[in-house]
Parts: C-alpha cells; structure tokens; sequence
C-alpha cells in the first residue's frame, strides 16, 4: 500500500510538469505559454499581412521611370543606378533588381564600367553586388521570375519582348527603364511601353 501510495504521488507530479493548468477555453495559465503563443499569432499575422501587400502591389500602382537619351551610355547607367538606389530606400527595400538582355551584357563595356568590372564580373556569375546603400541582384531579360519581392527594378538595354514582361510583375515598387537609344533618336524599342505607363522622365 506504502509503494503504491508514492508511486501515486511521483505519477501526479509528473503529470503536472507536463500539463500545465489550463483555463476553461484549454489555454494554459502559465504566463510564458500564453506570451508563446502570442508571439506565434503575432507572426502569423504579420506574414499574411506582408503577402496581402505584395499581392496588391499591382503594376498598375507602380511608380514608372524613362531616363532620357543622351550620348553617354555609361552616364545613362549609373543615372539609372541612382534612380534605383533612391527608390529602394522610399520602399524601404534593401535589394534592387539589375535586368540585362544577356547575361554577358553585365560583364561587358557599359554596365561594367558604370558599376566597377569586378562588380560586372560578379553579376555575370549571378552573384549579388553591393552598390551604395542597396544591394544588387542581376536577372536576364529572358528569364523573369513569376512576381517580384518588393524590390524596386532597373532594366538595362532590354528589348521591348522583354520589358513586357517585367511590366506584367506583381510586387514591384518601381521600374526604371534605361534604353539603348541616344540624344536624337527615336526610342522604337519601348515606345509602347512609354506611350502605356507614361513614365517619369529622368533628365541628365
């Protein structure tokens, strides 16, 4: 009877280590298992309300940005450079996008010299780059994901096949368009994309 009557006893304890008291409602009592589970509601709530903005982040809300012809092909870059660094810190985005036509495109004259060669050669290797504030993260204008992440994106010398369908992306803040076109030729190559957005034009 004496075994019996402490087995009693070892067996109640351990069942109130691991059931803890609970409400009426089956909540548990104890303080820092309720905090637990408002910190999980707290984040659940958080990420559904992050997804809602991405998902209402439609193109025809983004801000659109056309910077002008010149003569200065690098010049006309590193504008569109600075453009994409400004945007990111209105969104509050740490990333930006740099989109080129081909993925040699990155390593090659222009964009090279506009953001540094070892830089150009990092992106060829689908690798981040870090410019200014922001960091940059290289796609090709052949292979656009399915949406964007709330980054802002900049496009370089892409073709009018391919910034229709970048222009069709869900969640992205803003896109600045730099075209291949110099001072005195007409831009063929995105005016139906200009003559749709109407973009902002970023003089020199």
């Amino acid at each position: 009877m004496i075994e019996r009557s402490r087995r009693a006893q070892v067996s109640s304890i351990r069942v109130g280590v691991i059931r803890p008291e609970r409400t009426s409602h089956g909540y548990p009592r104890d303080p820092p298992a309720l905090a637990a589970l408002g910190v999980q509601s707290t984040v659940v709530t958080a990420l559904c309300y992050a997804r809602l903005v991405l998902l209402t982040m439609t193109p025809d809300k983004r801000k659109n940005f056309y910077v002008q012809p010149i003569e200065d092909q690098v010049e006309k870059i590193r504008i569109g450079l600075k453009k994409l660094e400004a945007e990111c810190l209105s969104s509050n985005a740490s990333t930006g996008w740099i989109v080129a036509a081909r993925k040699e495109n990155f390593k090659e004259e222009y964009i090279a010299k506009a953001i540094g060669a070892p830089n150009g050669t990092l992106l060829h290797k689908s690798q981040q780059v870090k410019y200014g504030s922001v960091t940059l993260l290289p796609y090709l204008g052949t292979k656009p994901p399915m949406i964007g992440d709330a980054s802002p994106i900049l496009t370089v010398f892409i073709t009018s096949d391919q910034l229709a369908k970048f222009d069709e992306l869900y969640s992205v803040p803003a896109l600045i368009v730099v075209p291949f076109a110099v001072e005195g030729v007409e831009d063929t190559e995105n005016k139906s994309w200009r003559e749709k957005r109407s973009p902002e034009v970023i003089k020199a």
